[in-house]
């Protein structure tokens, strides 16, 4: 109740940066990554009329590899809920859990006033209460990990099916680095000039090869204060929970933010959390919201028991497909907790049909972790489809 009552008082204005650098939609991505090595970590993106439409981030631009002098900041920025300064920090979490983002524009009185980050949320939340809880009470236990010596396809592979973008690198049960999605996209695909739209032969690189030796660890008692505190410090997006050099967890920042959205829900056990990549299109997309609800419902049900207290997000994406005037959705079913992290992805013509082929590709996988085994499969598909 204490960690509550003092996450609820602070407001988006108290830890918001009012300094922001702007990026027009029709300027070139070039001219963008030119102000985010000037030291910017997100760029807000302004329409023709000069009004608010988004943000663009470094990693955005990192999951692209379209030309940067030819492609214009409007094919990779992304649109984003804002926020006023009155509002509670909780809140803000919230929305950045929802869309999958780090940072939000922060609006006043019809005009941009700043920005606020994940970073700056977890900065004030550790210093209450909150800060106090164990590594162990958060982490991913016994995270998805490859050896050293597996290919950069497997991890791929892995990353495609978890719905991750970070590996820990292992030699025997010992960590020894992590591979990261962007260690891949710039030391891989960036330079290969081969990859073209027939290709699908992920590179077969080691994992070794690639992987960053730089280990950044916490332990499984340690508080959670001192693991975020970490991550700002090396500018990390994750901690790794070893032992005596044995894996035994893993931490990630969007981890703790949803966390602090879970103890705003107040839910005793699973908070179930919709993300969409065009939040103003949910609402035309073509859902029975009874037959949802019921399928939600009854996989609470069914895994609420062994999962525990879990967060389960449900990405939405739409696709340009229509077939009887239904849009070819993409769905993407996340579930992370005591038990680890499920993913299931489906699609379907039509948010039901997406929801349910992803509920059951992730139901698949609880079973076999209820009957104590490890899923095995290389699924290799198309790299863009990846990133």
């Amino acid at each position: 109740m204490a960690a509550q009552d003092a996450l609820r008082s602070i407001k988006v204005g108290d830890v918001m940066r009012k300094e922001f650098e702007g990026i027009r939609l029709d300027e070139p991505l070039s001219k963008a990554i030119g102000k985010l090595e000037d030291g910017w970590d997100v760029l807000v993106v302004l329409d023709e009329r000069g009004e608010y439409a988004g943000v663009l981030t470094e990693k955005m631009i990192v999951r692209t590899l379209a030309d940067p002098s030819t492609t214009k900041v409007r094919s990779v920025y992304r649109r984003a809920p804002s926020v006023s300064p009155d509002e509670g920090v909780l809140r803000a979490a919230m929305l950045m859990v929802e869309n999958d983002l780090r940072y939000l524009p922060v609006i006043s009185d019809g005009a941009i006033a700043g920005v606020v980050g994940d970073e700056a949320i977890l900065a004030v939340a550790v210093k209450t209460p909150f800060g106090n809880l164990k590594v162990s009470e958060l982490m991913i236990p016994n995270p998805v990990s490859v050896g050293v010596d597996d290919s950069v396809a497997r991890a791929l592979a892995i990353m495609r099916r978890e719905g991750i973008s970070r590996l820990p690198v292992l030699r025997g049960d010992r960590v020894v680095g992590v591979l990261s999605l962007r260690d891949i996209v710039e030391k891989v695909l960036r330079p290969r000039a081969g990859i073209g739209e027939g290709e699908r032969r992920p590179p077969s690189r080691r994992v070794g090869d690639l992987m960053s030796g730089d280990v950044v660890s916490v332990s499984p008692d340690d508080e959670v204060r001192k693991a975020v505190e970490l991550m700002m410090k090396r500018d990390v997006a994750s901690v790794i929970v070893a032992e005596g050099g044995a894996l035994r967890g893993l931490l990630t920042r969007s981890g703790v933010l949803r966390e602090l959205v879970r103890i705003e829900a107040e839910a005793p056990r699973m908070v179930v959390q919709f993300s969409v990549k065009d939040p103003e299109e949910f609402e035309n997309i073509e859902v029975d919201r009874e037959k949802l609800n019921s399928m939600i419902d009854g996989f609470l049900r069914k895994y609420g028991k062994f999962l525990g207290s879990s967060y389960v997000t449900v990405y939405i994406r739409r696709g340009k497909g229509r077939k009887r005037g239904r849009r070819l959705t993409h769905c993407r079913i996340q579930v992370s907790g005591p038990k680890g992290m499920f993913t299931g992805v489906g699609e379907g013509w039509g948010l039901n049909q997406a929801v349910r082929y992803a509920m059951d590709a992730v139901s698949r996988q609880i079973e076999r972790a209820k009957e104590g085994k490890e899923a095995d499969r290389a699924i290799v598909e198309e790299i863009l489809e990846m990133l």
